[in-house]
């Protein structure tokens, strides 16, 4: 006991500077909770610096952070997007969807990347996506977890409304968002992501395809591309567009009129228009229209 008390007493010695630093460095706001319950000094240096323990455990860490925060503004408790200073409640359920996503990108690493092959893609891009391997990595690329990680908070978020809503929603995205959200939603019934509730994920499902199905008639006025396995049954029909290598494909799909599927037409002038850019679009080393 003596020990203890001399090791606690050492602890409370420390600048708040220190003690700060010691927060900072924790893995998670579980342990800053914990921690912050030991003694009034370092609930005192939590209520000081909350912000900036707040910052670095939790906004910091989760990653497309705005659209995590709008699932919070739709869910059950409706905490509006505006509000900076969250309950620790609030930070919790933040923390506890991140990790909820976590899985459902762990499902598709266990489930689909081991399967999937690279080496017919050119060597120059090869070696500047994916390091010159024949297979893809063992995780997803950081910018294809960012697909997956945005597209699930928009799945999540819609899930929220009524079904009409949900309908509106979903046609409201961009093409190219439009997309990774469809092709997301279809998996996302196999790996039962957010929930076992497959329903509600059918409801998305239905609505994206029809999203597609508009955009391709409104854009190109044809019918839309279909993937040459894409078959709409409870197995699921694994994932093209979220990677890395598919990025200049998925932008002809888009920016150029479809001729069959995944066919385009090569000479018409693409429109450049309907295409966002994103986050490691710099990775892709073919010319921006250049077929793959």
């Amino acid at each position: 006991m003596a020990e203890q008390t001399e090791s606690y007493t050492k602890v409370t010695l420390l600048p708040a500077e220190l003690l700060l630093r010691v927060y900072n460095a924790l893995p998670s706001l579980f342990d800053a909770a914990n921690l912050r319950a030991t003694c009034h000094l370092l609930r005192s240096v939590w209520t000081l610096h909350r912000t900036v323990i707040v910052d670095a455990l939790v906004i910091k860490k989760i990653d497309c952070y705005p659209y995590a925060r709008q699932l919070l503004a739709k869910g059950r408790r409706g905490i509006p997007v505006e509000k900076k200073e969250l309950a620790d409640n609030e930070l919790a359920m933040l923390v506890r969807n991140a990790a909820t996503i976590d899985g459902f990108i762990g499902h598709i690493e266990r489930n689909l990347v081991p399967e999937l092959k690279v080496s017919g893609i050119p060597q120059a891009k090869r070696n500047t996506i994916y390091a010159g391997r024949s297979t893809h990595p063992p995780t997803l690329t950081p910018t294809e977890r960012l697909r997956v990680i945005r597209a699930s908070y928009q799945m999540w978020t819609i899930l929220q409304n009524d079904d009409d809503t949900v309908r509106k929603e979903v046609f409201r995205l961009r093409p190219r968002q439009l997309w990774y959200f469809a092709e997301l939603t279809d998996w996302a019934r196999v790996a039962e992501f957010p929930s076992r509730n497959t329903w509600q994920t059918f409801q998305i499902l239905k609505a994206s395809k029809a999203a597609l199905s508009r955009m391709y008639k409104e854009l190109w006025d044809c019918e839309r591309p279909f993937f040459w396995n894409e078959v709409p049954d409870e197995e699921g029909w694994g994932l093209y567009v979220i990677w890395d290598h598919w990025q200049d494909g998925l932008r002809n799909l888009i920016c150029r009129r479809p001729v069959g599927n995944l066919e385009w037409d090569r000479e018409g002038e693409p429109r450049v228009e309907f295409w966002d850019s994103e986050e490691g679009d710099e990775l892709f080393v073919e010319g921006i229209y250049r077929d793959v």
